[in-house]
């Protein structure tokens, strides 16, 4: 959070791990708190060598009673969706801490994106496009979503799912990755990687 110009974000190091791991899914915790209280240490060094006022929290961006009576001017939340379960409920929760005329900004792995050699892609190889729930990624590439798992979700759910919580589509962009990302991984370079976007609320 940063006063004065408020701004909450539920992204890399405050995405919510849930207590009970959903029906059939194995539990990834041991990975997840680790990777989670690295981002944090990391990011709490930073703000001791550099002051800027940020203070950082570590909640369920998807419980109702996170941050109560807070408002905020723009919320932001860098690749942490598809770790969310509970996509409506952050995105009610992002509603209900933004004023009116706020920002939300974020940004995924594209949801169309097909993977590459050794680069899984949002959805399982088994699977299409149109299946949407958690899986783990086997990519040798993609060494985080093999440890902690990820949502894939249709671009049409983001979406839908953003309007209902009087979350507007105001800008969308599809960013083409860095360089050196790109000749490491030529065949996935080719395709849509990455998707941000700005949303206005209503």
């Amino acid at each position: 959070m940063r006063g004065r110009g408020w701004r909450a974000d539920p992204g890399p190091g405050l995405r919510p791990w849930p207590d009970r791991a959903p029906a059939g899914r194995p539990r990834c915790h041991r990975h997840r708190d680790r990777h989670l209280r690295g981002l944090i240490a990391k990011a709490a060094e930073a703000e001791r060598r550099q002051p800027a006022g940020i203070r950082y929290l570590q909640a369920d961006a998807a419980a109702a009673n996170w941050l109560p009576g807070a408002r905020f001017d723009l919320a932001v939340c860098s690749f942490g969706l598809s770790d969310i379960d509970d996509l409506d409920g952050a995105l009610a929760s992002v509603a209900r801490v933004t004023r009116a005329g706020g920002r939300f900004v974020f940004s995924i792995l594209h949801p169309c994106f097909p993977g590459g050699q050794d680069v899984s892609g949002s959805w399982p190889a088994t699977g299409t496009y149109y299946d949407e729930g958690w899986w783990r990624a086997d990519g040798a590439a993609s060494s985080l979503r093999r440890q902690v798992g990820a949502n894939h979700r249709t671009l049409s759910t983001y979406l839908n799912a953003l309007r209902q919580h009087g979350l507007w589509l105001d800008a969308l962009l599809e960013p083409a990755p860095p360089p050196e990302w790109a000749r490491a991984r030529p065949d996935a370079a080719s395709m849509p990687v990455f998707l941000t976007a700005r949303c206005l609320r209503q």
